[in-house]
């Protein structure tokens, strides 16, 4: 029988209604159409893989995380945690995952670290008797021996989201939401917490991970598959390989040449089409011309363009290909589901 996934949304929705002010209300004003957080969101995470989840603000990530850990309703569709439904069984959905957001504020701060993670490990109903061990366990794991038993009032703020890490972990969850864990961070912090999120709970525990981020190198980094999300809608997704493939179709390549003139532009353009030859500008460190040049299926391969420019009697100083950025993904892709801008038509029938 196939592996039950870790997380399965069908046809998922979120509306809610806009907050009125009071005297709205007392004129008896129109009540205005509900808001379309999520809409018809559908995709499947497996067991222990790690799924980042790209959006700009307001695109919909963390309503579609809480509704996963059983803390909004959804308008319609249907998620399943672990193989539980978070509406019809939601204390088995719940009790498969852990949560680590940005603006944690639901700690303790004249307890201690150590002290904190005992009150929520019996808040979790973890065994009496495992509670120690496992406070141990993620103490040392997560490098918070020396600030166990310090007041948490006094603990910088990478520490407090280390200590969120270690309460979220404390009763084993399967499936671990990180809702823009390092956001507020320096970079020396964050890069601390990148390590031991990968180091330690990615390769020792191995819980499935559903990351948001607006820091793209983070996802780059840490997940297997990305999911890129706006205004609600599952645009793409797929590895970084898979996206990338989708919005370019050719392999694109930095050549640099020793020189480059008119007459040789000219002949790239027509053998390899006039959008797919980039002069690149000059850089006063490296010596001639950069061209980017995209090479499509079935078209010229990479041995024949070279063999062609060495007939031609051109020095090649420097080849390889050029990646598509999980940044250009995200932005080709938002910018392709964007509806058009009005015409100048209808902005004047709007107008009138």
């Amino acid at each position: 029988m196939p592996e039950t996934a870790a997380i399965e949304v069908q046809g998922l929705g979120k509306r809610y209604q806009r907050p009125r002010p009071l005297r709205e209300l007392l004129r008896g004003a129109p009540v205005p159409a509900p808001v379309q957080a999520l809409q018809d969101i559908s995709l499947r995470v497996g067991q222990g893989e790690v799924l980042g989840l790209l959006g700009a603000n307001g695109a919909g990530k963390t309503t579609l995380i809480n509704i996963l850990c059983t803390l909004l309703a959804p308008s319609e569709g249907s998620a399943r945690i672990g193989g539980h439904d978070v509406q019809q069984a939601p204390q088995q959905a719940r009790a498969q995952v852990g949560l680590v957001t940005s603006n944690e504020r639901s700690f303790y701060w004249r307890l201690s670290g150590r002290q904190n993670l005992r009150f929520f490990a019996e808040l979790y109903r973890v065994p009496p008797r495992e509670i120690e061990p496992r406070i141990d366990e993620f103490v040392q794991a997560l490098g918070l021996a020396e600030f166990a038993d310090r007041r948490f009032d006094g603990y910088s703020t990478g520490i407090r989201q280390r200590f969120a890490f270690a309460r979220a972990l404390l009763h084993h969850p399967r499936i671990l939401f990180m809702d823009e864990p390092t956001k507020g961070l320096d970079p020396n912090a964050s890069a601390q917490l990148l390590a031991v999120i990968r180091e330690r709970i990615v390769a020792v525990w191995r819980p499935t991970i559903v990351l948001t981020s607006h820091n793209l190198s983070e996802i780059e980094r840490l997940c297997e598959r990305v999911a890129i999300v706006d205004h609600g809608r599952l645009l793409r997704i797929g590895t970084i390989g898979e996206l990338a493939r989708s919005i370019r179709s050719h392999q694109a390549y930095l050549l640099r040449l020793a020189r480059v003139d008119a007459a040789l532009l000219a002949w790239l353009r027509s053998w390899l089409g006039t959008e797919r030859v980039r002069p690149l500008p000059p850089d006063d460190e490296q010596p001639g011309q950069a061209l980017e040049l995209g090479l499509a299926q079935g078209g010229p391969t990479l041995t024949e363009l070279l063999s062609a420019l060495i007939h031609r009697g051109q020095q090649i100083l420097r080849c390889e290909p050029v990646d598509v950025s999980l940044e250009e993904v995200f932005r080709q892709t938002v910018r392709e589901a964007a509806p058009p801008l009005p015409t100048d038509a209808a902005r004047l029938k709007v107008a009138a």
